[in-house]
């Protein structure tokens, strides 16, 4: 496999410590280089009151938290803190999870374009 990207299966949703009722989610999947910059969006359709979404995306300066987690097959990825953006917030359960990334491949040093969107299970946040 080339330079591409991948969410994990399982995300984690993480209350904001500072306002209870709004929820992030903790973004990780596979790196097949080295990400040069990465935006990610995590939604849920709802019916009625609006929809549900978080969104972030690393920035040249700052990065924005971008970060190197171990994943669930014990390889090292990317990882990215996606912030509630809409008023209604995410809650466990199924999402669609998108990202558009630029990769720098290790082996060719070429930069990639890459996206990418797949079907994820937010995880309820723990204690």
């Amino acid at each position: 496999m080339g330079t591409g990207g991948n969410f994990e299966d399982k995300l984690q949703l993480v209350r904001d410590p500072h306002i209870p009722d709004v929820m992030h989610v903790e973004t990780k999947g596979p790196a097949y280089g080295n990400v040069v910059e990465l935006c990610v969006w995590i939604i849920q359709k709802k019916p009625g009151a609006g929809d549900a979404a978080a969104a972030q995306f690393t920035k040249i300066t700052g990065r924005a938290d971008l970060t190197s987690p171990k994943l669930a097959d014990g390889t090292t990825g990317w990882g990215l803190l996606a912030r509630q953006v809409s008023t209604r917030p995410l809650e466990a359960g199924p999402a669609t999870a998108m990202a558009i990334a630029l990769f720098l491949e290790e082996k060719d040093r070429e930069q990639k374009a890459q996206f990418w969107a797949e079907s994820v299970e937010l995880m309820a946040p723990k204690p």
